[in-house]
């Protein structure tokens, strides 16, 4: 090689140079991946977003239905002689007056019953000797179990008549007049006394 040249300016300059490769250093792509996963997260959450603010925006408000209340019937009466003609409103009919409530009826006083040991006295008016031992004999057999017998010592009654003291006693006089065939009874206690008094005439069965 021919002589050398001499060192100058562009030389030491060269020398100071650092080399450098033809491309350039390569950068990392992580952050592409980083900003890829944010749209992908972001952009469903948006779109989420702006549809909602759409649809209340779009959405009519909601109105309840009013509801009127039914016009009031006037209150005015209608003139005379205006009543049933057309036009003219007709009278309410009056509502009917609920019915009374049927009263329990009242039970019924029990029927008093027969006393077939009640005192009886049988006297015999009748003029027949045994007459009153033998409708004696009858009421006992009858079931009648207090009776005696004796001779009547005023004027004969024209029938045959049964005497009691109280009310009490009808239906035991009732029973020995159906038993002796005797329908004449007389509530009298001063003729009959504490017994029940059986006058016979003599137009009793025996």
């Amino acid at each position: 090689m021919a002589g050398k040249y001499p060192v100058d300016e562009f030389d030491i300059a060269a020398r100071q140079r650092t080399t450098r490769g033809a491309h350039r250093k390569r950068e990392s792509s992580a952050k592409w991946w980083i900003a890829l996963i944010a749209i992908l997260i972001l952009a469903p959450a948006l779109g989420y977003g702006i549809v909602k603010m759409n649809q209340i925006s779009v959405a009519p408000p909601s109105h309840k239905p009013s509801v009127s209340a039914p016009a009031q019937p006037s209150a005015t009466a209608p003139e005379a002689g205006t009543a049933g003609t057309e036009g003219s409103p007709a009278p309410a009919s009056e509502a009917p007056a609920p019915a009374e409530e049927a009263s329990p009826s009242a039970s019924p006083t029990p029927a008093a019953e027969v006393d077939h040991s009640r005192s009886t006295l049988i006297l015999n008016a009748s003029g027949i000797s045994g007459y009153a031992a033998a409708h004696q004999r009858q009421l006992t057999e009858a079931g009648f179990t207090t009776t005696s017998i004796g001779n009547y010592q005023h004027a004969a009654p024209a029938h045959s008549q049964i005497f009691y003291p109280e009310a009490a006693d009808l239906p035991t006089v009732e029973a020995i007049g159906a038993e002796l065939g005797i329908t004449d009874f007389v509530e009298n206690a001063s003729a009959s006394g504490d017994s029940i008094v059986v006058v016979l005439a003599g137009d009793t069965r025996n």
